[in-house]
């Protein structure tokens, strides 16, 4: 009796919660409420939502092409700018002092001017008991100024290299470049050899003759 009444009190459950399930399903039917999903007892995988892809903008689209050729544009012309500002130089070295005889008058009166300073103010301190040759490059421009002076090779004596850049630094302004050489020249670059020597070193007894000599 025991086993049947517990069975009926269980019959009395099950049909009660289906009544229940019936009676919320007819209410949302009415009112068009949403159902509640049930819970995924079985462990059954739902399936997973597939991500969604964005569509890269096709070429035009949205100015990109406008503002790249504005930046292009821009930079091309910066760089025109830089180059237009670069100086046109022309290297004379001790090997090639003679390549274009549209230079060899005005380099002849550059050294001529050198060697006419330099001999007038031959340091005091070195005369009679130091010479010697420094190798030295200016770099000149269309005005006749000094851009920049170079010791490529020292004489050994810091006295004579400090000379020699003085002598240079007081012989500007040099003579501005003639129109055949400003055509197409805005600095002249010329390397040469700048010699402190006594021309009677070698004849004691004759008067001795300090002199700068500038040499290729």
């Amino acid at each position: 009796m025991r086993q049947l009444s517990s069975i009926s009190s269980v019959s009395t459950h099950v049909n009660a919660v289906l009544i229940g399930m019936i009676f919320s399903l007819a209410l949302a039917v009415h009112f068009g409420m949403p159902m509640q999903p049930q819970s995924n007892c079985d462990g059954a995988r739902r399936p997973r939502e597939r991500p969604t892809v964005e569509t890269p903008p096709e070429p035009g689209q949205g100015g990109n092409e406008s503002i790249d050729s504005e930046k292009l544009q821009a930079e091309l012309e910066r760089k025109m700018r830089q180059y237009a500002e670069i100086p046109r130089r022309r290297f004379f070295s001790t090997r090639t002092w003679r390549d274009d005889d549209r230079f060899t008058p005005y380099l002849d009166n550059w050294r001529l001017k050198i060697e006419r300073i330099g001999t007038l103010n031959y340091p005091k301190a070195a005369r009679g008991k130091i010479y010697g040759s420094l190798v030295l490059t200016v770099s000149i421009r269309a005005d006749g100024s000094v851009e920049k002076i170079e010791i490529d090779r020292g004489s050994g004596h810091t006295m004579l290299d400090e000379a020699a850049v003085r002598i240079v630094r007081m012989g500007e302004p040099y003579a501005p470049f003639p129109e055949n050489i400003r055509k197409d020249t805005d600095v002249i670059v010329v390397t040469r050899t700048l010699t402190f020597t006594n021309q009677n070193l070698k004849n004691p007894g004759l008067a001795q003759k300090r002199r700068l000599l500038v040499t290729h």
